[in-house]
């Protein structure tokens, strides 16, 4: 963890910072507060990341849904390098998916999550900083990892049990609840779909973003209740 601080920091003052967080016709200032969320926000993304990559496919159709639409949004506002750039880590994860789709043949392992959540966000910030997407347009692109992880995390941690393994993330709990691996993250793919409409909705309507954005955590927060009501949680020994 202490790694991950110091090189999201890093990465965060390469990348120039995050001054201003657009929220819909005007921003959020503050370099200090800027540098803490930014700082604390590409650390997070590293290990939610590495949260969620527990099921076959998971993680690479995230990644591709979140790079891919990103980059189109990005190529879209001028962004063309940085947009290139998001299109071939999807590109890259498409690859890797074809090979990691249930069955899997290969596994991603914490080395590859944790990339690809650091990259992510990475890009996430960039391209608030250069004029691209807002930031709360990629963080409603992720929202289903990031409530997933998140909440689940904050419900451990008041548990006292967030050092131990488990399988009480929603999307683990639907695959106990007899959910195949391909299903579960078919569904997700579907649900990025989804966010992807609403977060390229925001991307032209800045005055509608963070109302957007909003509605796409309520609507991933819904499902993730939903998931809570046909299985609950309960601490299994092993798993992520």
């Amino acid at each position: 963890l202490a790694v991950h601080l110091v090189v999201g920091a890093f990465a965060r003052t390469w990348l120039g910072g995050v001054s201003t967080i657009e929220r819909g016709g005007r921003g959020v200032e503050g370099l200090m507060l800027g540098a803490v969320l930014g700082t604390i926000g590409i650390t997070w993304a590293t290990n939610l990341f590495n949260f969620m990559d527990g099921i076959d496919g998971i993680a690479a159709v995230e990644a591709v849904s979140v790079a891919g639409f990103g980059g189109a949004m990005l190529i879209g506002a001028g962004a063309d390098g940085l947009g290139a750039l998001s299109l071939i880590v999807a590109a890259a994860c498409a690859g890797f998916l074809y090979f990691n789709w249930a069955p899997a043949k290969i596994f991603m392992g914490d080395v590859g999550s944790g990339f690809l959540g650091f990259t992510l966000a990475c890009l996430a910030i960039a391209s608030e900083s250069t004029g691209g997407p807002p930031l709360l347009v990629w963080a409603i692109l992720a929202s289903a990892f990031i409530t997933d992880a998140s909440v689940t995390f904050a419900r451990r941690l008041r548990r006292g049990s967030w050092r131990t393994a488990h399988r009480s993330h929603a999307y683990q709990r639907l695959v106990q609840a007899g959910w195949s691996h391909a299903r579960v993250t078919s569904a997700v793919a579907l649900l990025n779909g989804a966010l992807a409409g609403m977060a390229a909705y925001a991307a032209y309507h800045h005055e509608l973003l963070l109302p957007l954005t909003i509605a796409a955590f309520v609507t991933v927060g819904a499902i993730y209740w939903l998931v809570e009501r046909v299985h609950p949680v309960t601490d299994v020994p092993g798993g992520r």
